[in-house]
């Protein structure tokens, strides 16, 4: 149901604004209607927020006991330590050392790349550049160009020595005198080979290797060192976190702070509040501060205020799909309670595998129990576990586990292949699974027309309930009852009279009576937009077919390879693989094709939607699970 909202103005005392703030954010109970910005605090603190958001990344790294709940008291919460900064700075440090020493070792690590060619080099770095009598040279030929060059040389009375290789090429120093220096290096250019230059430093090319694999060694031992402090450090991570939503909730006070219509003496605070929490409005208020003044009113009719359900867990579970389209009104009917039973059924359908199903409940179980998820994930999650149930009641309709006739197996094995305890089986009897689709749609849009007969109802257009909804009620229904023989003759009346109530009200809303003739004929093609409606139900079938045939095929690739204990193996893991293939797609089509459904025929007859989501002043928590005070408790 849609919670009304009422609109709360309140006057403190200036020296009570803060206080008051704080103790609003604390029980969570007034959406402050704002009229102000504080970008330059935000940057301040956004800074600072994104450091910390960069040390807790690079703390998960190390983190070993990971998504369990972090409770803490609200006083704790709001305690502004100096342990929490130095933390950050802490981790910071460290941080930036271990970046700097892994930048170090990869610029290490490249000079030992170009080094080690030259390991072999049995004269020092320095010698290369001052030779007496010859000139010396080092650079790299293709090895399948050495007979080549080696004669190069030797023509010019030169010495060569292969000194090391890189990939497919040598690493060669050369020796020749001075005058024929000049014709043997542009010969030798020409053979592809390519002169390299190494630093001059008075050692040799080893040793410097030596020197720099030992820094580069030192350095991975500094890191590692460095990383089990972090590791310390993460099993206290909770610090940084608590510190990140205490700042979140600090820029939110401050925001909320330029809300305020202030005075040199008192502030004016507006802010819609649930109609089921004035009462704890008053006692937040009463906790910062005995003089103020308090009224509360209903929304003006040109006010729109946001809109907040309460539902039980189920209907909660699938606000998220309705959420994806619109908001609710905070004027009209709340789709979820009728929507939620829709969606779970018709999702069940789709799937239509009680293997399935179960796996679904099962993975989903798994996953809120040890991954924890929070908001729209934690709800889509429900959403999978809730649908488990309706697939494997739907499977048992269809006879259908992980593609298999359950019975049908059990029945060979007493050589009775004729046992079977589907329904409807989809592959073998579509028309039966098609005929199914198509009146589930009927139901569906007619509880669309319902729910808009509601809404009229609320609004007192009694007229329009009769007009608009009770009349293709009438056509829809008796249409479904005219094609059944034994109640042909009463699905034919009701057609009628539903065909007559549209053709003599559709067009009331015209001003001249050719308007209003012409409006109501022309009112009765609507029909064509309702059977329109009907037959994109048979998507149902198509999903349902889908599944049945992959899971069907899978279990064929499976028996075909089976027979020898390799083909065991394979033939489990092509079961496996193919039916977690069609789990997945299975999943991916029912949630976008139930939403498609509910989002165009059901919601077509009757959503608005248009509100906006009730979000009261309070603790903005990304990281901590709850916030405990001897009174409340705040969740994420």
């Amino acid at each position: 149901m849609i919670v009304p909202m009422k609109k709360a103005h309140l006057v403190v005392l200036k020296e009570d604004q803060e206080r008051l703030l704080q103790s609003l954010q604390k029980h969570s109970v007034l959406m402050l209607i704002k009229t102000g910005d504080n970008e330059d605090h935000q940057a301040i603190d956004g800074q600072v927020l994104n450091r910390i958001e960069k040390s807790i990344a690079n703390l998960e790294k190390y983190r070993e006991e990971k998504n369990n709940e972090i409770i803490v008291n609200y006083e704790e919460f709001i305690q502004e330590d100096p342990r929490r900064q130095k933390y950050l700075e802490e981790t910071e440090r460290i941080n930036d050392t271990i970046l700097r020493l892994q930048n170090n070792n990869q610029s290490i690590q490249e000079e030992l790349d170009a080094l080690a060619p030259w390991k072999g080099l049995d004269i020092k770095l320095s010698d290369l550049s001052s030779p007496r009598y010859a000139k010396l040279h080092i650079g790299f030929i293709e090895a399948r160009k050495l007979s080549e060059v080696e004669k190069a040389i030797e023509s010019q009375n030169g010495d060569m020595t292969v000194v090391g290789q890189k990939d497919y090429s040598l690493a060669i120093l050369y020796a020749v005198y001075y005058q024929d220096d000049e014709t043997l290096l542009n010969e030798l250019k020409n053979l592809g080979f390519e002169e390299y230059q190494l630093p001059t430093v008075d050692a040799y090319a080893k040793d410097l290797i030596f020197e720099k694999e030992t820094l580069l060694q030192n350095n991975k031992q500094e890191i590692e060192r460095l990383e089990e402090n972090l590791k310390e450090l993460a099993s206290n991570i909770e610090e940084l976190l608590v510190l990140n939503d205490q700042l979140n909730s600090q820029l939110e006070l401050v925001e909320a702070k330029v809300s305020n219509i202030t005075t040199y003496a008192t502030c004016y605070i507006e802010g819609w509040v649930r109609s089921d929490e004035v009462d704890q409005l008053n006692e937040a208020i009463k906790e910062a501060t005995d003089v103020y003044d308090l009224a509360i009113t209903d929304p003006s009719p040109e006010e729109i205020p946001p809109t907040v359900t309460k539902n039980n867990d189920f209907t909660a579970s699938f606000e998220v799909i309705t959420d994806m389209f619109s908001k609710p009104n905070p004027n009209e009917v709340d789709p979820n309670p009728i929507m939620s039973i829709w969606y779970w059924i018709l999702f069940g359908i789709m799937m239509g595998d009680s293997g399935y199903g179960l796996l679904m409940m099962i993975a989903s179980h798994l996953f809120i129990k040890y991954k924890k998820p929070k908001g729209g994930t934690l709800r889509i999650i429900k959403i999978f576990y809730y649908s488990g149930i309706t697939t494997i009641i739907w499977g048992i309709l269809f006879g259908s586990f992980f593609g298999y006739d359950p019975v049908n197996l059990i029945g060979r094995l007493f050589g009775k292949n004729n046992w079977g305890f589907a329904l409807i089986a989809p592959m073998d009897d579509p028309l039966s699974m098609l005929i199914l689709s198509l009146a589930i749609g009927v139901l569906h849009i007619i509880s669309g027309l319902i729910m808009k007969a509601a809404r009229n109802f609320v609004d007192k257009e009694y007229f329009a309930i009769f007009a608009d909804q009770v009349s293709w009620i009438l056509i829809l229904a008796g249409i479904c009852l005219f094609v059944l023989p034994p109640t042909k003759s009463i699905g034919m009346i009701m057609v009628i009279v539903g065909a007559v109530t549209v053709v003599l009200t559709a067009g009331r809303h015209k001003k001249n009576l050719f308007g209003k003739i012409t409006g109501g004929i022309l009112g009765l093609y609507d029909i064509a937009n309702y059977m329109s409606d009907i037959l994109s139900y048979s998507r149902i079938l198509a999903l349902a077919l889908s599944t049945a045939v992959i899971g069907m095929v899978m279990n064929m690739l499976a028996g075909m390879v089976a027979g020898s204990v390799i083909g065991f193996i394979l033939a489990a893991v092509i079961f496996v693989v193919g039916h977690v293939f069609n789990i997945a797609m299975g999943l991916l089509s029912a949630y976008v094709h139930d939403s498609r459904l509910q989002y165009v025929e059901f919601f077509g007859k009757f959503y608005d939607g248009g509100g906006y989501e009730f979000k009261p002043l309070s603790l903005k928590l990304k990281y901590i699970d709850e916030v405990k005070t001897s009174s409340l408790t705040q969740t994420n």
